[in-house]
């Protein structure tokens, strides 16, 4: 299983470092605060949105496989196709997508679905843990 999921894995940690990459390249001339401070926030938020909605889906099971809820964050089609979306829109998109607030949506899709995607993966088994859900393999 190990080798499937860890090349996912590496995916989103990448896909995560260069969306940091991205808003660090949007925001270098932003005042710190409260634009940066305040786009952040909001893309933590979401992304904590995005793994409590994908985690509460399984609240109600009694027994998950092991990696069920790893696989439903990492390979969510839906997920996937918004983050190659707003990475094609953000590398191709340059003369239509030019303001502040298109590039800080792009930016925000990207890092909260990547950085969801990681946090939903890491915290699985402790949702299992805290909701007496058994693992069956």
């Amino acid at each position: 299983m190990g080798l499937i999921l860890g090349p996912v894995i590496i995916f989103w940690m990448v896909s995560f470092f260069y969306s940091w990459r991205m808003g660090y390249i949007i925001f270098i001339d932003k005042p710190f605060f409260p634009y940066i401070v305040s786009v952040i926030l909001i893309a933590i938020i979401v992304a904590l949105i995005y793994v409590f909605i994908g985690l509460f889906t399984f609240k109600d099971h009694r027994e998950l496989a092991m990696f069920e809820i790893p696989w439903v964050f990492l390979l969510n089609k839906h997920s996937f196709l918004i983050f190659v979306s707003s990475m094609l829109i953000y590398f191709f998109g340059g003369n239509i997508f030019n303001g502040d607030i298109p590039k800080t949506i792009i930016f925000i899709l990207a890092f909260s679905i990547s950085l969801g995607s990681l946090v939903g993966c890491f915290s699985a088994s402790a949702f299992m843990q805290k909701y007496n859900i058994s693992e069956t393999h």
